[in-house]
């Protein structure tokens, strides 16, 4: 059984563990067999919320308090919630969408065009998803229709889950 030796840090995971020995016996000869900042590997703690839910007070092991724990908890929540967002916006600059049978980007360069031709009238070239030219004539409901497709991808791509 091997032996590994809590060593407190000030970033997360805020206890890390070295291994220390690979036997009792090699542990004994460095008589470190009693010391309490020292678990055989099967006792090590799996981390708990990116911490370790044990830490280091007055040169032993104690659990974090639950008040700690749920900080904790709460900031790992925070976090994904955040990561899942960033998520979002990955998926919304590898989005298309279709309008006249045509595919076209979403990425941001893009949808920051599209932002500028709506709001100024007259004929646009578009890029296709395929790199083609795309002719948007501002007649009858074509910039219209364009744009119920784009706004209408980005609602998917970008809602929140409910």
């Amino acid at each position: 059984m091997r032996y590994f030796k809590a060593f407190e840090q000030v970033e997360k995971p805020l206890i890390v563990w070295n291994l220390w020995a690979n036997n009792i016996q090699e542990l004994e000869a460095m008589g470190e067999d009693e010391n309490p900042l020292i678990l055989q590997e099967d006792l090590v703690p799996e981390t708990e919320f990116n911490v370790c839910p044990l830490k280091i007070e007055g040169g032993i092991l104690v659990e974090r308090t639950g008040i700690e724990m749920e900080t904790y908890r709460l900031e790992f929540g925070k976090r994904n919630f955040l990561n899942a967002q960033y998520s979002k916006l990955e998926l919304l600059n590898k989005g298309t969408f279709i309008y006249d049978s045509q595919t076209f980007p979403m990425d941001e360069r893009s949808r920051w065009f599209y932002q500028a031709i709506e709001k100024i009238s007259g004929n646009h070239k578009l890029m296709t998803n395929e790199g083609a030219l795309y002719d948007l004539i501002d007649t009858g409901t074509n910039v219209a229709d364009f744009f119920v497709a784009y706004w209408a991808q980005t609602i998917i791509l970008t809602q929140p889950e409910v």
